[in-house]
């Protein structure tokens, strides 16, 4: 049997040894640590304890997998009595007209309480996640990585559900339902968008109001761009939300392109996917207009580096040639009047160079929140049409009208072309 609760879970029985088999994994890499080379350790990680401890956002996975060997568990359903709606929350109105597929996500979320969510870009998570959250109605919390794309969400629960026109700050003064967390700012409302680094800090400094709040204020959560569930981070904070009832998670790439530790560690708190469309299907479906991806050969450094630091530094970073290509590049399709071109980098001395070299803005990650919204603005407005961005564009960027994108700071991570 299986007993659970809206955080943790208990597997009692002979088939113990069975389910310790499945909830587990093989760590990338342990044929370097001291540990493998001691001859000590196999590399096998399990996300089961031996007294049969283990995370309830695991429990369907679990119960379906065991299915499949001809093995039925019986489920103790201990979750606490959910927090009531909240009729400011439910009675909102929806401005969005969904698609056929957020209509079946919607309904799907409703229907199983808790998942991930695995939708390609630009299939409009943010609106089903609004949506979800509105038909729930209870208070929430919305998790994020970072201060940009907190402003970001925020903006889009006020505008989509009626509650007004307003840009950064002002939000937080003219409704009283939709509240952020982070960027300096701590307001929370009926449901509050927060990045998961504030949160985390005060659970380090053991703030009794705060973990009081996440422990018996918060009916739902919800995490975007949830691949990043792996961090310490996420992982403590959602230990702490003893009455979300409803939890889910979004992403492009919520197993980070098949890795099955980042899988378990996102559906641990979280639940397996239930709903999944692709960017290919979105672009079938004539949702997505097909992307054109051109790998622009250069040629490598006369000199082979072993360290990676020094690699980057003289092939891409200080690479004169390449920089020069990048440089041109942007130039050129800039002239063709056509939309915004953005060059992402991975360095920050790289995209300063870049940015000098162009005569345009540089966005890194510690940029104001400020400076950052008049850049998107600008992009979308047509008076800036080149910028160049450190790492904080790879995920929630949203600039409608962004035509070209340039990836120049090397590196093999799929998800982003």
């Amino acid at each position: 049997s299986i007993t659970f609760n809206n955080v943790v879970a208990q597997f009692d029985g002979p088939n113990i040894f069975q389910a310790k088999g499945v909830l587990r994994y093989r760590q990338k890499g342990y044929v370097f640590t001291q540990a493998h080379r001691r001859g000590g350790w196999d590399g096998w990680c399990s996300l089961v304890t031996a007294k049969g401890g283990f995370a309830a956002g695991l429990v369907p996975w679990l119960v379906e997998r065991l299915a499949k060997e001809g093995i039925r568990v019986e489920l103790r359903d201990q979750r606490p009595e959910s927090l009531p709606k909240d009729n400011k929350l439910t009675e909102l109105h929806n401005s969005v007209e969904f698609r056929p597929y957020q209509l079946t996500t919607i309904d799907a979320a409703i229907e199983q309480e808790r998942g991930t969510i695995w939708h390609g870009t630009g299939a409009g998570k943010t609106e089903v996640m609004i949506e979800v959250t509105r038909r729930i109605g209870r208070p929430g919390l919305v998790l994020v990585n970072r201060k940009g794309l907190m402003w970001q969400t925020a903006l889009r629960f006020v505008r989509q559900l009626g509650l007004g026109e307003e840009e950064m700050e002002d939000l937080l003064y003219k409704q009283d339902i939709i509240g952020v967390i982070g960027d300096g700012h701590w307001k929370p409302r009926i449901i509050t968008v927060a990045t998961v680094q504030t949160i985390y800090n005060q659970l380090k400094k053991k703030d009794t109001r705060v973990i009081e709040w996440l422990r018996g204020s918060i009916g739902q959560v919800h995490s975007d761009e949830c691949q990043y569930q792996v961090a310490r981070s996420y992982q403590k904070v959602m230990s702490q939300l003893w009455s979300a009832r409803w939890r889910f998670g979004y992403s492009a790439t919520p197993d980070k392109e098949g890795d099955l530790e980042t899988f378990f560690r996102v559906a641990s708190h979280l639940g397996p996917t239930i709903h999944k469309i692709t960017a290919a299907e979105l672009v079938d479906e004539g949702y997505l207009v097909p992307v054109d991806v051109f790998m622009i050969r250069v040629s490598p450094p006369f000199d082979k580096y072993k360290d990676w630091q020094k690699a980057v530094k003289y092939g891409i970073v200080e690479n004169a040639g390449r920089n020069h290509m990048v440089v041109e590049l942007a130039k050129h399709l800039d002239q063709r009047g056509s939309g915004p071109v953005v060059i992402l980098v991975e360095r920050i001395a790289h995209g300063e160079f870049l940015a000098k070299a162009l005569g345009t803005q540089f966005l890194a990650g510690d940029a104001p929140t400020s400076q950052r919204q008049a850049a998107w603005a600008g992009l979308k407005d047509g008076s800036l049409n080149v910028v160049v961005v450190s790492k904080i564009g790879e995920e929630g960027l949203d600039i409608p009208p962004l035509a070209y994108l340039i990836i120049a700071g090397g590196g093999k991570a799929p998800h982003l072309t």
